[in-house]
C-alpha cells in the first residue's frame, strides 16, 4: 500500500509541475509577443540598422555603406567626402556634364560598414568589385531614417525550444539591430512599454504604449518623409510596402 501511495503522490507532483510549465509558457508567449518574421520586427530592424542607402551615389548599393571620411575622384575632380552633406557635391559633379563616365574612383584603402555595424577594410578596386559582385540578387531593403529610438529599451525574450527567458537592456541602435538579427525561429520577444522615439522631421518626442501604436508611429513618420518629395504619392502603397516582411540580413 505504501508503494502504491508513493507512486500516486509522485505522479501528482509531476502533473502539477507540468501544468506550471505550461502556464509559464503561456505567459511568456503572449499575444503581444513578436517573432523574427513579423512586419513590426522588420520595421525595428530598418530603423536601427546602420544607414546604407544614403550614400548610394558613392557605392551604388544599399547593402553596405562607405565609412567617412573618404576621398573620391569623379570626372577628374578629387572630393573629400567628410559628411553626408558632401553627397550632394558628388551628385552635382556627376550631373554637370553628359559626355563623361561619371565613375566614382575611391582613393584606397576604404572601410565598408554593413547594416549590422560590422566593418571590412578594402585595399583596392579589385576587392571592392569582388564584394559588390558577391551580393547577388538584392532586395529593396533600406533604412528608415525618419525617426530615432530613445534608449535604453528593455526587451523580454523567450526561447520556446530551450524554455529560457532573458531580459535585455538595449542601449543603442547597434544593439537593437543585432538583437533582431540574431533572433532564432524559436525566439519570442516583447518590448517593455512605454517606448519613446524622436521624429527627425520635426524633432518631436513620440511616446507609444503598445505594438500597434509603435507600428503606426513609424509608418506615419515614413509618410511624412516621402510625401513632400514625391508628387501624388499613393499613401496606401507606402503603407503596404513598409509593412511588408523584409528579410533581415
Amino acid at each position: 500500500m505504501k508503494i502504491y501511495q508513493f507512486v500516486i503522490i509522485t505522479l501528482l507532483i509531476l502533473f502539477v509541475f507540468s501544468c506550471q510549465n505550461d502556464d509559464e509558457n503561456e505567459i511568456r508567449v503572449s499575444s503581444t509577443s513578436l517573432t523574427k518574421f513579423v512586419p513590426l520586427t522588420s520595421l525595428l530592424s530598418r530603423v536601427s540598422q546602420y544607414p546604407t542607402a544614403i550614400d548610394n551615389v558613392l557605392d551604388g548599393t544599399s547593402y553596405c555603406s562607405v565609412q567617412l571620411p573618404v576621398s573620391v575622384i569623379v570626372n577628374y575632380n578629387r572630393i573629400e567626402v567628410s559628411s553626408q552633406d558632401d553627397y550632394a557635391l558628388v551628385t552635382s559633379i556627376i550631373d554637370k556634364y553628359s559626355n563623361d563616365d561619371d565613375k566614382i574612383n575611391f582613393v584606397f584603402p576604404i572601410t565598408i560598414v554593413f547594416r549590422n555595424y560590422s566593418t571590412q577594410k578594402l585595399n583596392n578596386e579589385v576587392e571592392l568589385e569582388k564584394l559588390l559582385d558577391s551580393y547577388g540578387q538584392y532586395y529593396d531593403y533600406t533604412e528608415i531614417d525618419c525617426i530615432d529610438f530613445n534608449f535604453p529599451i528593455a526587451i523580454n525574450s523567450y526561447d520556446s525550444n530551450s524554455q529560457q527567458a532573458k531580459t535585455y537592456t538595449i542601449q543603442n541602435n547597434s544593439q537593437l539591430y543585432n538583437f533582431v538579427y540574431n533572433l532564432k525561429e524559436t525566439d519570442f520577444f516583447a518590448l517593455d512599454f512605454p517606448i519613446a522615439m524622436t521624429s527627425k522631421i520635426d524633432g518631436k518626442t513620440i511616446e507609444v504604449n503598445n505594438n500597434s501604436e509603435l507600428k503606426s508611429s513609424i509608418v506615419n513618420e515614413i509618410i511624412k518623409c516621402e510625401i513632400p518629395s514625391v508628387e501624388n504619392k499613393d499613401i496606401s502603397s507606402i503603407i503596404s510596402k513598409e509593412l511588408g516582411i523584409f528579410p533581415i540580413f
